[in-house]
């Protein structure tokens, strides 16, 4: 994570590491940018795509991309308890 912290405390938004998801369905290939704590933002976007008409995207390749985040959220989440030397 950025070391610049602004004076409240926070990691400037545009400080936030970017993250990526890549997703594969038939011939099209999704690449999805984020920051570091805009994961509700990012889901909601998903959402908004399988919607539309427009691409081969559903409901179910938004689940399916959820379901990693989730996963890749609890791997961090463990990592920082046990730096920690939390359990």
């Amino acid at each position: 994570m950025a070391d610049a912290y602004d004076k409240r405390g926070l990691v400037p938004p545009l400080a936030r590491p970017m993250r990526h998801e890549f997703y594969h369905k038939g011939r099209e290939i999704y690449r999805f940018s984020y920051r570091w704590g805009d994961e509700a933002d990012f889901l909601e976007a998903l959402l908004d795509l399988a919607r539309t008409q427009k691409t081969e995207f559903d409901l179910i390749d938004a689940a399916i991309i959820t379901q990693r985040l989730v996963e890749s959220l609890i791997c961090e989440a463990k990592q920082l308890l046990a730096e920690r030397g939390k359990p």
